[in-house]
């Protein structure tokens, strides 16, 4: 799934809850009417929706958060301590003042591949993917009004080429003040003043 290309910054419609929550499934909508009202009541102020991808977008969207032992919830890799799933604990959860919207994040969408290996891996080869190491604090950011984009931040920690490329693609963007171009020109590391691996770093 795309993480960082949020749709709605609320989710207070109820048709767009009940096609996160069912997809077209109108009959399933209506007989769950009770969990889609207190969907709404817990998210809708809050809640944040992703484009996940372009396939799959009339079928149920998916929720993932970092809340182990949530009910309902699976974790998606080992060790990832990453989890999809658990809206119904998740609704009473957030209901209760005991987790925040922001900690659950939703998706519409997702990208497909006919074969779960091949296509893929073929992707990768011609430069259209890079796989990386999971870093459960990126996947699970809310990407609103980030002072960096969550694009930059992933390439600058790959380092290398993507640090290099994220460097080349900041060139061309005209949204971004020269603030942010400065701070989106270092690691986080070196804006705080660290040392580099070589034994350098920047100081402020």
């Amino acid at each position: 799934m795309v993480i960082n290309r949020p749709l709605r910054a609320s989710l207070n419609d109820v048709r767009v809850a009940a096609l996160l929550l069912f997809g077209e499934e109108r009959a399933r909508a209506e007989a769950e009417r009770a969990l889609l009202l207190q969907f709404v009541a817990a998210f809708g102020q809050d809640g944040v929706l992703y484009l996940g991808g372009g396939e799959g977008q009339r079928a149920p969207g998916v929720m993932i958060h970092g809340i182990a032992g949530l009910e309902g919830a699976e974790e998606i890799s080992p060790g990832t301590g990453i989890y999809r799933g658990g809206i119904r604990a998740a609704v009473a959860r957030v209901l209760a003042e005991e987790a925040s919207p922001l900690d659950f994040r939703f998706f519409v969408g997702r990208r497909e591949w006919p074969s779960p290996d091949a296509p893929l891996a073929a992707a990768i080869a011609r430069g259209e993917y890079q796989a990386v190491a999971c870093a459960r604090p990126l996947a699970l950011k809310q990407c609103l009004a980030l002072p960096k984009p969550l694009w930059h931040e992933v390439m600058e920690r790959c380092g290398g080429d993507a640090l290099a490329l994220s460097r080349l693609e900041l060139v061309r963007r005209d949204d971004l003040d020269d603030q942010d171009m400065q701070d989106e020109g270092q690691t986080e590391d070196e804006a705080r003043g660290d040392p580099k691996p070589d034994g350098t770093g920047s100081q402020s």
